[in-house]
């Protein structure tokens, strides 16, 4: 009988301990995982229409589990086996980084990832290379890794730089690691909107906040992630604009005046966001153009992180239509 104890006192131990972590994902292994890769006889890994041994055990890459059914999504975010899974292939309204299905009609719309490039011609040729990272290529673009956005970056195989994150315990967004960052952008910090609308930019009060720097041209957080966390910072790490925007267009890490017509910017809006000194604990509604913490110019307050349905991945239509230009620029209504 004490040898009993001795043996189950350890494994009580174990299943509580573990029940108090928080994971990023929840469901049975089985729904992304396999060990033989065959169940009665079929195989097992098969997410994104392929079949064969994955690192990590997966049934999938990437694009096979988040763009589920060969990019042939309706919803955008699937449940498999009682996990959800966003979608970056879909139809239906797009998630906050936006949808890669626009590369299908244009692909000048988004990041051509080599998996998702639909046409088969290496990507948007247009689009490389990159101003700051020579060695991303049409043919080597991936959604995470040494030549992707996602997980480690000193890490070449996508799933390999990926391994962990979506089983860490991310209640606290600190930039340390792949899984305790924002949407698994190393380094980069952010709330992540996971209440009723996950992975989307609803509505004012209802979106993802992004960590942004009150920064002058040639800050620290022009080399990624940069001082703070910036996600700013982070797209800067290839788009090398970000270091001298005197010379290059809007700027970047860069607070809205608190003069003139950005006085008006006072609601949160989804067309044209901005990100944070300091990020609040919810969603805020609120801007204030006060040259201090709450209205930060970033990447992202013009143009969508996946594709979107405009060229070089516009937030609108800015050839034809102001509507996002004018959400800072009052005069332009």
């Amino acid at each position: 009988m004490k040898r009993s104890l001795i043996y189950i006192v350890p494994i009580i131990f174990s299943i509580v301990f573990c029940s108090q972590v928080k994971a990023a994902i929840s469901g049975n292994c089985v729904n992304c995982h396999t060990i033989h890769n065959s169940q009665d006889g079929s195989d097992m890994a098969t997410y994104g229409g392929t079949s064969g041994e994955n690192p990590c055990l997966t049934r999938g890459g990437c694009v096979g589990c988040h763009a589920y059914g060969a990019g042939s999504g309706t919803y955008n975010v699937e449940n498999i086996g009682g996990s959800e899974v966003p979608q970056v292939w879909h139809t239906g309204t797009d998630l906050a980084a936006g949808n890669f299905k626009y590369l299908a009609d244009a692909d000048n719309r988004g990041h051509n990832v080599f998996a998702i490039n639909q046409e088969g011609d290496e990507g948007g040729g247009s689009m490389f290379p990159l101003p700051g990272c020579e060695d991303i290529t049409a043919t080597n673009f991936s959604c995470a890794g040494k030549y992707g956005c996602h997980g480690d970056r000193n890490v070449t195989d996508e799933t390999v730089a990926m391994k962990g994150a979506h089983h860490a315990d991310d209640s606290t967004i600190d930039g340390r690691t792949t899984g305790t960052s924002y949407r698994f952008l190393k380094g980069v910090l952010g709330l992540e909107n996971n209440g009723d609308n996950p992975w989307q930019n609803k509505n004012p009060i209802d979106h993802n906040e992004y960590q942004g720097l009150i920064a002058p041209p040639n800050d620290a957080s022009a080399t990624s992630p940069g001082t703070g966390g910036s996600i700013s910072g982070f797209c800067a790490e290839c788009h090398d604009y970000h270091d001298d925007w005197t010379e290059s267009g809007h700027p970047t890490d860069h607070s809205l005046p608190n003069d003139d017509e950005y006085t008006s910017y006072t609601t949160y809006s989804i067309i044209a966001p901005v990100a944070r000194v300091i990020l609040p604990e919810t969603p805020s509604g609120t801007v204030a153009p006060t040259g201090t913490n709450d209205d930060i110019v970033m990447c992202l307050s013009c143009h969508g992180a996946h594709a979107t349905n405009h060229y070089k991945l516009m937030r609108w239509d800015n050839l034809n239509n102001w509507s996002g230009c004018s959400v800072c620029h009052k005069s332009k209504q």
